[in-house]
């Protein structure tokens, strides 16, 4: 079953940007009407859903690009054009790996053909049918996640969907295009009664992958209990006593800091001048995590001064667990003595769009409505959390968190 989406459309857009990668090349700047010689000694190196065509060019004085014409799958057809500067051209977009049939022409300035030149590539398999072989689609809290490995970091699209009974068809709920090596992506809000979720991989040209399809049950979450919530003693924290303790961030108070109502962090003797800094505390209770929310200062300060600009999370589920020194900027997963990293996180990207010491009030609105993030279905159950602090928007070593909040389900 091939689900083409919706947004497909809009990678089209971008298939057809790259078809004409030189406008001028179809403009008629020569009277010359010399028909050009074809390309010769052609060779082809083959690639994931793509060939590389070197050749050689034609003796030709009025010789301006050459052009690949190709059929990518049963329907779609793709042209590729390079200047006579280079003597490569390529060829992608490829749905699989099999024989497809390229025709290279040779075009001049004065927008005359040569004879067509029929060459044979056979790409390797493509992209977004390497990732689909890696998709897999579980309930999670509230929802259902995917996840891909995405080994040949090209850009590929993730979709997730669910059975509508009313239109009786499958349907987008999140469309997600990356690069990255992994991809992870959840849909949330659902009550823990079985759903038909879905999940296939797409690429920029139109391809898209079958879909899996699963009957799957969300696991109910709640928010955790905030009075639970103690300080670790010992400390383990590097903030200096200016009477913004770590009990502020979970006192319910999002809208102002100071006085008990925030946590501020500063280099201390021992630690001067450098980041991380960090706070340590007890959920009172062992529990699986799904997601955060973590409220920064705002106006004036919003996306600026002391807030966090990145910051990794690490759990432990031990009740006393040792102190360590946590690094920065180590992958989610890594294990320190008792502590293990549950995610590295930055700051959405401003509304506005602004740049640094500017916003507006959609960057304030954000602001105050907090930050939410949701956890690795991988990671452990933990009982204990330290926030680490690994730079501010000012650049200083200084850090202030107003208030931070768990959901999860208590085991």
């Amino acid at each position: 079953m091939r689900y083409l989406l919706y947004f497909t459309m809009l990678l089209a857009t971008i298939v057809l940007h790259s078809c004409k990668k030189q406008e001028g090349f179809n403009d008629v700047i020569s009277s010359d009407k010399t028909k050009p010689g074809v390309v010769t000694n052609v060779t082809v190196t083959n690639g994931p859903g793509r060939s590389v065509i070197s050749y050689s060019l034609p003796n030709s004085e009025n010789l301006l690009y050459v052009r690949a014409s190709y059929k990518i799958d049963s329907t779609k057809t793709r042209q590729s054009q390079t200047s006579y500067y280079t003597d490569t051209i390529v060829v992608d977009g490829f749905a699989e790996s099999k024989d497809y049939t390229v025709t290279l022409t040779t075009i001049t300035r004065a927008n005359i053909e040569s004879d067509p030149v029929t060459i044979t590539v056979h790409p390797d398999t493509p992209p977004y049918m390497l990732a689909f072989k890696s998709l897999t689609l579980d309930a999670t809290f509230g929802g259902a996640y995917l996840t891909v490995k995405n080994t040949t970091k090209q850009l590929v699209g993730t979709v997730l969907l669910k059975y509508d009974s009313a239109t009786k068809k499958m349907l987008s709920l999140d469309q997600y295009n990356s690069a990255d090596s992994v991809v992870r992506r959840s849909v949330r809000g659902y009550a823990p009664v079985p759903y038909i979720f879905g999940a296939c991989i797409v690429d920029r040209f139109g391809n898209s992958s079958d879909t899996i399809i699963k009957v799957l049950t969300p696991i109910p979450e709640v928010q955790l209990d905030r009075t639970k919530f103690s300080a670790f003693s010992p400390a383990y924290a590097t903030d200096a006593t200016i009477g913004w303790a770590v009990s502020g961030l979970w006192n319910g108070n999002t809208t102002s800091d100071g006085g008990g109502n925030a946590w501020r962090a500063l280099g201390t003797v021992t630690q001067p001048s450098q980041f991380p800094l960090y706070c340590t505390f007890s959920l009172g209770v062992t529990a699986k995590l799904s997601r955060f929310k973590v409220w920064q200062r705002g106006n004036p300060f919003s996306y600026a001064n002391e807030n966090s600009s990145s910051w990794s999370l690490w759990g432990s589920s031990k009740t006393n667990p040792a102190d360590a020194q946590l690094p920065k900027g180590v992958p989610l997963g890594t294990v320190v003595g008792d502590w293990i990293n549950l995610g590295n996180f930055v700051p959405p990207p401003k509304p506005s769009g602004l740049p640094l010491n500017s916003y507006n009030a959609a960057d304030d609105a954000l602001v105050a409505a907090g930050f939410e993030y949701d956890f690795s279905p991988d990671n452990p159950p933990v009982r204990c959390i330290r926030y680490s602090s690994e730079s501010s928007f000012s650049g200083d070593v200084l850090c202030i968190v107003r208030e931070i909040a768990f959901w999860g389900q208590v085991q």
